[in-house]
Parts: structure tokens; C-alpha cells; sequence
């Protein structure tokens, strides 16, 4: 089997007239496919388009047929450059002449004008036809031609491959090189075109937009595959196993596309949708075009098969998704359809068919279709996104709305007119006095001829209409005059009647609101009563908590000081203790002192020899002195403090304080007798000395001496036994600051719980406030509303 559409280097191959017939009814054939497209899209369009759509598939053609001869064959099909483009000069300007390339150029231009074609239905009903005849220049001259060489450039004569051609890529009749560039370009410019005007609801919705003429589409899509025969067994030689084979492939293709767009539409809409299955066949037919000769029967059917549900559902997803207007599906039908039948080549064919194995194969097909559906879209977006800036690509709201027949040709159906009056009809943008015109000679002539005659009827039975509605209006006017008249003065009467009713009523409320207005204030005073008598409790209660806490502030702090009072009273019981230690040893001392002057007497009074003992034993007596001095300074330091304690102590320590100044007296005469017996020591020590006459006075001063030790001692007796007294005092007051610390820690204790019950009583005190508050608010909203039924009676 054959891989192109044409054996490679058509004009050096063997070639037979039936050859040339051949060649030149196929492309007849697709010649008469673009009366298809025409078909299929004017009548998926609205009428107000349709000759739009009809005028752009006509010049896309012509466009085409001129730009390919001129410059894009030579393109195509030149000498190859490094596989990327081809050019000869020869083929350029319509230089060549010769039966073989006049032929082959005939089939091949028809291929590039389907690829112009399948645009126009894609940005039908808003493209402007100026931007769209660029756009077919562009195509025609430049994107088809180099696309076309990457694929087909050896396809005329052996002078070289384009680089996929080189790598084995695929696409026998255009699959990918015809309807993958016609559907990238389509994509191209709807992106910047954006969607027709109500095509999509304010979330997002699509809204379906009804063709004008079904019967029209279907008719379009049975022309189309039968031109479809010519477009995919055109490159095989007529009469041998490539054709017949590609013919079948071709149909079946076809009918299995077509049936999957008729299931999953059913699916999807729940109708036979006709478009569904419309769209199903051609994109089954695109799907095929690619391996229409080097596919199995079965890899052609399930090829159609996958095409049309890749069609079908690729439409949907592009207007959910993407908000991509089609008016025809182009994109979905050919550059998606086209892609996945080029791609189902390395399996839908035996392996014998392939020049890779199946998985490099793949790699090859994807690559084309990547390649040349890229290049396509590269070229033509900046165009599309310039031509929307310069406001070139798509007309204006207006034209939109009134239709490209009229805004771009100048040119209307039938009941273009008739359709506007009754617009603005409906619009209120006029009245019945709307005509449509009668051009003579035109379609509607005698339509409009009608419809003038019925709008003039309305319009007089309209006026008739009014004339009567005047006329009943003043018969009217005149009658209610008469009865508004009687009305009036029974209206008079019932006035009156109302007035007296009014009157007794208002005095009979006037009597219920005193009474209501006595039980209001008595129920208010009974009210304000209790206020007050809560707001005193809870003042007396506020009163109580406050003094329980000052009383237990107090009972607190006079346990802190009684706490102070039983340690001061602790200490001063031990310091007496103290003292009274001390004062029973100086009694001791004073009676030691009081035997040494006996013995010192006795001593004198034997003899002198004793003078050295008597002077020794008088230093010693001067040592006891200082020793009682000593004591006598402690004694009087001892009595100092009995004072201070006992001045704090207030009343309860008046006698320890007696007692204290009585010690400090004792003590200060202690000091100074004990410092008269140091001067009188002194003056005998002197005197022994001088003198053994002195010792008689020795021995009167030694009982002198002897007599004050007497009197000291019974003095210290006497001050032991007081401070033995104080001592117990001192004890007996710690044991009452103890009992009192005691009871002020109770009655610290009561103070808080006081408080705590007064506290409670406080709540009870607010939430009776409150009870009262509500009850007044209560009894003044019901008594509002009973006086106001009451003054509504």
C-alpha cells in the first residue's frame, strides 16, 4: 500500500490517462466539498448570517486558489531547504504549464482551500469578512504551504523530503496537514474573537444558539462525504487494491463516527441532538484521513469511532472550561478529531504498513501533530490578538445584533424587516402606526403588503376604540355626579349619627381611664413602695457588710497586737526571773561581806601583827564594793526596763511598775552606799598606813561597816522578795494577753461570717429590686395596652 496521496514524485512516475481523469475527479470531488461546508455552516448559523457564512466560504475559495498558485505551491512543493521549506522558481507565478503539475496543482489546491474553509464556520455571526480574507491570505500563501512541505514536500518530484516526511510521519490524505491546520487557526482567532453575544449566561452557562436551517447541515454533511471519497482515494492509482481500500475506510469511518455522535448525544442531551451526529460523521471522516490507505477495515472503524467521541466530548469541554465559542464545532470536529485519528495510525495499521514499530510510530505521529498544529497557532494568534486591538477583528455590538447580511452585506432575507417592526413592538420603541416597507420586487413584498393592511385595522379599531371609551367616560361622568350627590348628604346623616356614638363613647372612656388611671397609680405606688423598701434593705445590708468588715479589719489587728502583748509579756517575765537570780546572789555577796568585817573586827582589835592581813582583807573588801556597784548598776538597769514594760502594758502592769521604781531606788542606794564604803575603805587603808593609832577607829569604821552590810542585806532580802512578786505578775499578764489573742481571733472569725450573711441578704436585697423593676414594667405595659383598646372602643 501506498503512503501519500500520490506516489512519491508524481511527475516521474509511470502515469496512464485514466491516471489524469482520476486525479482530475477527485479533485472535482473536493471541489464540491466546499459547497458542503457552505451547506453545513449557513445552516448551522441564524439567517440574519447565513449569507455571511455563504460569502465567506465563496471568496475563502478564491482566496486560496490564487495565494496557492502564485506563491504557496512553489512553498510546498519546491526544491527542499534543509527539510523545512521548498521552493521553485518554476512553480512560483504560474510559471508551470505542463499536463503533470497542472494536474496534481488542480487536486492540490482544493486541499488547501478546505483548510481556509474550516474557519469561516468557527468564527461565524461576529468575525468582520475584512479579517477573515486575511486571515485566508496568511493560510493559503504561507502557514499551509510550509506545514504542507514538513509532510508532503516530495509529493511532485523527487527533490527532496520535508523533516517529518524524512522521520516516517504519516498523514496519506490530510488528517493533520489539511484539518489539524484548519482547526489550530480556528482555535487561533476564537481566543481573541471571544463568544457571540448571549452565548454564554452571567455563571458561566453555555446557551445554545439554534441554527437556522437543520435541513441545510445535514444536506451539507452528506455532500461532504461524498466529496470525501475524492479527497481521501484521490492519491491512490485508480483501480488497485490502495483504492478501493480507502474508499472503504472512508465509509465506514464515517458511518462509525457518526454513530457514536448519535449514542453519546443521546447521553449527554437525552434528544438526538442533530449536530451531534452531524459533527460524529465529519469528525469520524477526519479521523480517517491519515491512515485512509495503511489502516485495517476494523483499525478504520474504531479510528471513526474515537474521532467522533473525541469530537463531542472535546466541544463540550472547551465551552465549559475554556468559554471557547464554535459556532460549528471546528475545532473539536478537525483539530482534535485530527489529531487523535493521525495518532491512531501506529495502531489501527498492520505493523507490515508502518516504516517503525508501533511505539516509534506514535512518537512520529505526535511530533507531526504537535509540530504543525504549533506552528499553525504561533502564526495566526499574534494576528488574531493585533486585529482585536485595532477593533479589525470583530465587529460592533450593533452589527452584531442586527446580523452580518445587513452590516456586512448589505443584504436581507425575506422578513429581515418584518422581524425588526415587531422588535420594536415588542420593545415599546413603537406604536401601532409601524409599517414594514414594500420594496417592489422584493421576497416579502407581498408579506409586507399584509402585515401594513393588519396594523392599519388595529390602528383604527384602536381609534374607534378610544372614541368610544371617551364618549362612555362622559355618559359616566354625568351619571355619577346624580348619585355622588344622594351619597353626600346620606353621608352627612351618618356623620352626624357617628359623632353623637363618638361622643358618648369618649365619655364612657374618660370614666374608665380615671379608674384606670386611680388602680395605675395605687398599683404604682404599692410598686415605688417596694423599690424603696428594697433599696433601704439593701442599703442597711450594704451598711452591715461594711461594718462586719471594719470589725473583722479591728478584730484582726488587736490580735496582731495582743499576739505582740503576750511576747513583750513572755520576755519581761524572763528578764524578772532574771533578776530576781541576781539580786538573791548579791544577798549571798552581802553576807560573805558582813562575816569578813566581823573576822576583820576581831582581828583589829588582838593585835597590830594582824595589820598586814587587816590591809589585805581591806582589799578585798574594796573588790566586794566594786563588785557591788556592779550590781547595783545592773539592779538599776533592770529596774529601767521593769518601767518601760511596764509602761507599755498600760493599767494592767501600774504595780509591776511600782514595784520597778522601788527596785531602781534600792539599787541607786545600793551605789552609793557601796561607793561611801570604797571612801571609807580607802581613808582605812590610809589610815593603817599612817598609823597604828587608826586601827581603833578601824575597828569603829569595821562595825560600821558591819551594821550597813546588815542593813544591805535585809534591803536585798526585801528587793528578792519583790522581784520574785513582779515575776509573777509578769507570767499572770502573758497568760492574759494568751486568752486575749485567743477571743480576738473569735471574734475575727464572727466579723467574716457576719459579713457573709450580710452579703447574702444584699443579693436577696438586688434580686428583689429587680422582682420589682419587672412588676412595674409588667403593670405599666399591660395597663398601656388595656388603655389603648380601651380608647380604640
Amino acid at each position: 500500500m501506498q503512503a501519500s496521496p500520490a506516489h512519491a514524485g508524481w511527475i516521474e512516475a509511470d502515469k496512464t490517462a485514466f491516471d489524469y481523469g482520476w486525479l482530475i475527479i477527485a479533485g472535482i470531488l473536493v471541489a464540491a466539498m466546499q459547497i458542503g461546508f457552505l451547506f453545513l455552516e449557513a445552516g448551522t448559523v441564524r439567517s440574519k448570517n447565513s449569507i455571511n457564512v455563504a460569502m465567506k466560504n465563496l471568496v475563502d475559495f478564491v482566496i486560496s486558489a490564487l495565494c496557492f498558485a502564485l506563491i504557496g505551491f512553489s512553498l510546498m512543493f519546491g526544491a527542499s531547504q534543509a527539510g523545512i521549506i521548498g521552493w521553485d522558481h518554476g512553480l512560483a507565478m504560474l510559471r508551470f504549464n505542463d499536463l503533470p503539475t497542472e494536474t496534481f496543482f488542480f487536486f492540490q489546491v482544493m486541499f488547501c482551500g478546505t483548510a481556509s474553509t474550516i474557519v469561516s464556520g468557527a468564527v461565524a455571526e461576529r468575525m468582520r469578512f475584512g479579517a477573515y480574507m486575511v486571515c485566508t491570505i496568511l493560510l493559503a500563501s504561507f502557514i499551509y504551504p510550509v506545514a504542507g512541505h514538513w509532510a508532503w514536500g516530495s509529493l511532485l518530484a523527487d527533490t527532496g523530503q520535508g523533516w517529518l516526511e524524512a522521520m516516517g510521519f504519516i498523514d496519506f490524505a490530510g488528517s493533520t496537514v489539511v484539518h489539524v491546520i484548519g482547526g489550530a487557526a480556528a482555535f487561533a482567532m476564537l481566543i481573541p474573537l471571544g463568544p457571540r453575544i448571549g452565548r454564554f449566561a452571567k455563571d458561566g452557562t453555555a446557551i445554545r444558539i439554534q441554527g437556522h436551517s437543520p435541513i441545510l447541515t445535514v444536506a451539507g454533511v452528506l455532500i461532504l462525504w461524498i466529496g470525501w471519497f475524492g479527497f481521501n482515494a484521490g492519491g491512490t492509482t485508480a483501480g488497485t487494491d490502495d483504492f478501493g481500500h480507502a474508499l472503504m475506510n472512508t465509509l465506514m469511518a464515517g458511518a462509525a463516527g457518526g454513530l457514536a455522535g448519535l449514542v453519546l448525544g443521546r447521553i449527554k442531551d437525552g434528544y438526538y441532538v442533530y449536530d451531534r451526529t452531524t459533527n460524529g460523521v465529519v469528525a469520524g471522516l477526519v479521523a480517517i484521513t491519515a491512515g485512509c490507505v495503511t489502516s485495517s477495515l476494523f483499525g478504520a472503524t474504531w479510528t471513526g469511532a474515537l474521532g467522533g467521541i473525541a469530537a463531542i466530548l472535546g466541544q463540550d469541554w472547551l465551552e465549559r472550561r475554556w468559554k471557547i465559542d464554535d459556532a460549528v464545532g471546528a475545532v473539536s470536529v478537525h483539530a482534535i478529531a485530527g489529531a487523535v485519528g493521525t495518532l491512531c495510525v501506529a495502531y489501527a495499521a498492520p505493523l507490515e504498513n508502518l516504516p517503525h514499530d508501533r511505539l516509534t510510530q506514535l512518537g512520529i505521529q505526535f511530533a507531526g501533530v504537535a509540530s504543525i498544529g504549533g506552528f499553525t497557532f504561533l502564526c495566526l494568534l499574534p494576528f488574531a490578538w493585533l486585529a482585536n486591538r485595532i477593533n479589525f477583528l470583530r465587529v460592533s455590538q450593533e452589527d452584531e445584533m442586527a446580523g452580518l447580511n445587513e452590516a456586512e452585506h448589505r443584504t436581507r432575507l425575506g422578513t429581515s424587516d418584518m422581524q425588526a417592526v415587531l422588535m420594536q413592538l415588542v420593545n415599546g420603541e413603537s406604536g401601532l402606526n409601524s409599517r414594514v416597507s414594500t420594496e417592489q420586487g422584493a421576497e416579502s413584498e407581498d408579506l409586507a403588503v399584509t402585515f401594513n393592511q393588519f396594523m392599519e385595522k388595529l390602528e383604527t379599531e384602536q381609534q374607534s376604540h378610544e372614541e368610544k371609551l371617551k364618549a362612555t367616560h362622559a355618559k359616566a361622568e354625568l351619571e355619577y355626579t346624580r348619585r355622588e350627590r344622594a351619597e353626600i348628604e346620606r353621608a352627612i346623616a351618618e356623620e352626624q349619627r357617628l359623632r353623637e356614638d363618638a361622643r358618648a363613647a369618649s365619655r364612657r372612656a374618660a370614666q374608665l381611664e380615671s379608674v384606670l388611671a386611680s388602680f395605675d397609680q395605687t398599683i404604682a405606688q404599692a410598686v415605688e413602695t417596694l423599690l424603696t423598701s428594697s433599696k433601704a434593705l439593701s442599703s442597711t445590708a450594704n451598711t452591715l457588710s461594711s461594718d462586719a468588715e471594719e470589725t473583722e479589719k479591728n478584730a484582726s489587728a488587736a490580735s496582731i497586737n495582743a499576739e505582740d502583748v503576750l511576747s513583750s509579756s513572755t520576755t519581761v517575765a524572763a528578764a524578772t526571773n532574771q533578776l530576781s537570780t541576781t539580786v538573791r546572789e548579791i544577798a549571798l555577796q552581802v553576807n560573805t561581806m558582813r562575816q569578813v568585817a566581823i573576822e576583820t573586827a576581831e582581828t583589829g582589835k588582838d593585835s597590830e601583827r594582824l595589820f598586814t592581813s587587816l590591809d589585805d582583807s581591806a582589799n578585798q573588801i574594796s573588790t566586794i564594793v566594786d563588785f557591788i556597784q556592779s550590781v547595783a548598776k545592773q539592779t538599776n538597769l533592770l529596774a529601767l526596763n521593769a518601767s518601760i514594760e511596764a509602761a507599755r502594758a498600760g493599767s494592767a502592769g501600774s504595780g509591776f511598775a511600782v514595784v520597778a521604781a522601788q527596785v531602781k531606788e534600792l539599787a541607786r542606794q545600793t551605789g552609793d552606799a557601796a561607793q561611801n564604803v570604797q571612801v571609807w575603805i580607802d581613808d582605812v587603808t590610809q589610815a593603817i598606813k599612817h598609823s597604828i593609832v587608826a586601827m581603833k577607829q578601824v575597828a569603829g569604821s569595821i562595825e560600821k561597816t558591819e551594821t550597813a552590810a546588815i542593813s544591805v542585806a535585809e534591803i536585798i532580802n526585801e528587793q528578792a522578795s519583790a522581784t520574785q512578786e513582779i515575776n509573777q505578775h509578769a507570767s499572770n499578764a502573758a497568760n492574759i494577753s494568751q486568752n486575749f489573742t485567743s477571743q480576738m481571733s473569735d471574734l475575727s472569725s464572727t466579723a467574716r461570717s457576719t459579713k457573709t450573711s450580710v452579703d447574702e441578704v444584699r443579693k436577696a436585697s438586688s434580686r428583689l429590686d429587680d422582682m420589682a423593676q419587672n412588676l412595674s414594667k409588667a403593670l405599666n405595659s399591660e395597663f398601656a395596652e388595656f388603655k389603648k383598646r380601651v380608647g380604640e372602643i
